[in-house]
Parts: structure tokens; C-alpha cells; sequence
């Protein structure tokens, strides 16, 4: 289920990447963070960096580990890397909070996962390396 609003930064969600990618871009469902606010005129509109649970190899300044707590499967692995050379500006259209279906009743609910402020600061230190923005 798609969000109607803007995210907020630091927020996780789950984007569904185009169909029309190929690799090595951004190619299957798989959660990101947000890393920009709404822009004027453009409130469909978010900045996000893909997490991937698969370690880099090798990793580079432009990847970082970072904590996701409470996001259900499939995506319930503690840690994550953020990917800060693939950020990608997307429709909110394709985003949504984390699915959780309760066993007992089968009802479902839709939760958000946030980023701590540290981890928050070292992917946008990742994307910075990412898009070659670090001052030498």
C-alpha cells in the first residue's frame, strides 16, 4: 500500500524499484532510506539510498552498515548497508511502510522503521563519497 505523504528523513520504507531497470541498477522490491525532505512543487518526489543485507565486496567509503530494528520479513535482518553510490529520486507512489500480518487473526498492519540520527549522518557521509562530493 502506497504512502500518501512525504516521509520523513531518516525513515525506512520499502520502494519498488522500476521494472525498466536493469542491473547493475536498483532492480527488485528492497528497503530504502529517505534521505531528502519535500521540495517545493514537487511533493511526489523523495531522494532515497537502497539497503541492502548482502556486505560489499569490498566495501567502499561509499557504503556504510547500518541498524534497521523492528522491520518484519523478509527484511528483518538487523543490519543493513546503505548503497551511497545508487541514490535514486522516486515517485512516493512507490513506497510503502513495512507490512506486518498478525498470525492469530491474519490483520494487517503497516509500520515505519527509522534510522538512528548516527546512522542517519554516516549514509548521508556515504552518499557524499557516493557522488564524489567529499572535499579533498
Amino acid at each position: 500500500m502506497a504512502i500518501s505523504h512525504h516521509p520523513n528523513i531518516g525513515d525506512v520504507l520499502v520502494c519498488e524499484f522500476p521494472e525498466c531497470l536493469e542491473e547493475p541498477e536498483m532492480v527488485k522490491r528492497r528497503p530504502v532510506v529517505v534521505i531528502s525532505r519535500q521540495l517545493p512543487g514537487r511533493p511526489k518526489l523523495c531522494t532515497v539510498v537502497p539497503l541492502s543485507t548482502t556486505v560489499p565486496n569490498p566495501v567502499q567509503k561509499y557504503h556504510v552498515e547500518v541498524a534497521t530494528p523492528n522491520a518484519p520479513k523478509p527484511f528483518d535482518s538487523p543490519t543493513k548497508w546503505a548503497k551511497g553510490d545508487m541514490v535514486y529520486t522516486l515517485s512516493i507512489d512507490r513506497m510503502s511502510r513495512f507490512k506486518v500480518v498478525n498470525k492469530t487473526t491474519g490483520q494487517r498492519s503497516y509500520v515505519t522503521c527509522r534510522l538512528t540520527l548516527d546512522d542517519l549522518k554516516a549514509v548521508k557521509e556515504c552518499v557524499r563519497n557516493g557522488l564524489s562530493l567529499v572535499e579533498k
